[in-house]
């Protein structure tokens, strides 16, 4: 979906206030940010920042306790989340989603059916057309060798990319990706990180929830640190690095590889 130099400059999605609360637990708190059409907006912090349970309500798998999430302008925080699928929100997770029986070919058909608005499985129909862009997704993520493989088969690798494929067979307007590195070697890291730069000039918005500061400072256009449920920086990576409260909280005096005073351990994650 490639959007115009107009869609390109204004928000997308827009989050006001939201919380997430289980039971007395705030696992996101009060958060407010938003995100801008055709951008890639990188997302970390320590385990239990929130980062992954926000990542849940805005794709519509948990619901909101408070707050408003707007896509293109319309609140989406109470529709399930086949429908904030529909509505143009893709996502993967951490632990490889995919269906252990199917094959790798019927994994991103079944992200083209349910994309399209389509229901159930039994009636699974596909015209020529659609499986041709099955295929064209699966030469994007170079799995064009494995379209017969079930993907209970597969390498971590090959089902991080499987999962980008499904997502982006769904037609989204944005792309949200939880640790897509994770589990992986660098050179993996990598490759991986340049099948997203790939699927980025089609015009798709990019969120990313990643450990890897390396990875995360150098494809995100903006960058989001929370922190106990919150935000605690919000700017360019370039800002991101110098904050006193990032430098002081997370990095210590290591720097994000690439940049001066770089360290070991915390350059790498957080």
């Amino acid at each position: 979906m490639v959007l115009s130099v107009n869609d390109a400059a204004r928000s997308i999605l827009e989050v006001e206030h939201l919380s997430k609360h289980f039971g007395a637990l705030a696992a996101v708190n009060d958060l407010s940010f938003s995100v801008n059409g055709g951008e890639t907006f990188g997302i970390t912090g320590p385990n239990g920042a929130g980062k992954t349970a926000l990542f849940d309500v805005i794709a519509g798998q948990s619901r909101a306790t408070t707050g408003v999430v707007r896509l293109k302008g319309e609140e989406i925080q109470r529709l399930t989340s086949n429908r904030v699928c529909q509505r143009g929100i893709a996502r993967t997770f951490q632990i490889a989603a995919v269906m252990p029986s199917q094959t790798v070919l019927g994994t991103i058909l079944a992200g083209l059916h349910f994309g399209a608005g389509r229901r159930g499985l039994a009636a699974f129909r596909f015209s020529s057309q659609e499986i041709d862009r099955a295929y064209e997704l699966a030469v994007m993520m170079d799995l064009e060798s494995r379209l017969g493989v079930r993907t209970e088969l597969l390498s971590v690798f090959e089902c991080k990319r499987l999962m980008i494929a499904a997502a982006f067979a769904t037609s989204p307007s944005i792309l949200m990706l939880d640790e897509p590195v994770g589990g992986l070697t660098e050179a993996e890291g990598r490759q991986l990180m340049g099948y997203v730069e790939q699927i980025k000039t089609t015009g798709v918005t990019i969120m990313l929830v990643e450990h890897v500061m390396s990875v995360l400072m150098k494809i995100s256009d903006r960058v989001m640190i929370m922190n106990q449920g919150g935000k605690i920086f919000e700017g360019t990576p370039a800002e991101a690095i110098e904050h006193p409260d990032v430098i002081r909280l997370y990095l210590g005096s290591a720097r994000v590889a690439g940049h001066p005073g770089q360290g070991g351990d915390h350059a790498q994650g957080l």
